[in-house]
């Protein structure tokens, strides 16, 4: 993992010393957000369903750069938290995950851009009770989504991002339910060259 975020962390060095001058081609900021559960996670109609409620999610790395004209490459390492109502029993689901994906970013104007990204990627998904009970499970997971960037300033643009996360992980005894939440998330980020 130390190794990942170590090559993660040099190429966006190395990314934001390639570009030319005054064109910025890439961003890197922090978001936050609703998570909407939706189909077998937020269902509680059979045992096996995930009983998901409206959580939050978080991206604590939020980073697209283009390469080829409009085409570029995106990255992420964000969680959600989900509270569970499974029964009057009261618990959460959390996820992390570190994805990287293709960028296509759409120049409206000067000031505003569009991108479609789709990310795919190492996910830690954990369920926990108030009881006690906790189970983890290890995997893949993917994400799409499209994001709204306002450039307020050469340096600093604000994002409004739309997107679904989904996986499905080994974490319970029976059928496990397939993790799917729709993120609406708001944050800024640093515009790199």
């Amino acid at each position: 993992m130390k190794k990942i975020v170590f090559v993660v962390f040099i190429a966006l060095l190395t990314m934001s010393t390639m570009g030319q001058d005054g064109e910025r081609k890439g961003y890197l900021g922090m978001m936050i957000g609703p998570s909407f559960p939706y189909g077998s996670f937020a269902s509680s109609e059979q045992y096996s369903d995930g009983f998901a409620k409206t959580g939050v999610n978080i991206s604590l790395l939020n980073f697209g750069y283009k390469l080829w004209g409009n085409v570029g490459i995106t990255a992420g390492w964000f969680g959600i938290a989900n509270p569970i109502d499974q029964m009057s029993v009261d618990g959460m689901w959390s996820a992390g995950a570190l994805m990287a994906g293709p960028l296509f970013s759409v120049p409206l104007s000067d000031k505003f851009d569009l991108d479609f990204k789709g990310m795919f990627g190492f996910v830690l998904l954990r369920r926990s009770f108030d009881y006690s009970e906790t189970a983890e499970a290890t995997g893949s997971g993917y994400e799409v989504g499209i994001m709204l960037r306002y450039n307020f300033v050469q340096k600093w643009c604000l994002m409004m991002n739309l997107e679904t996360f989904n996986t499905r992980l080994d974490i319970q005894r029976d059928e496990d339910p397939r993790v799917s939440v729709i993120n609406l998330s708001f944050g800024i980020a640093y515009r790199l060259k």
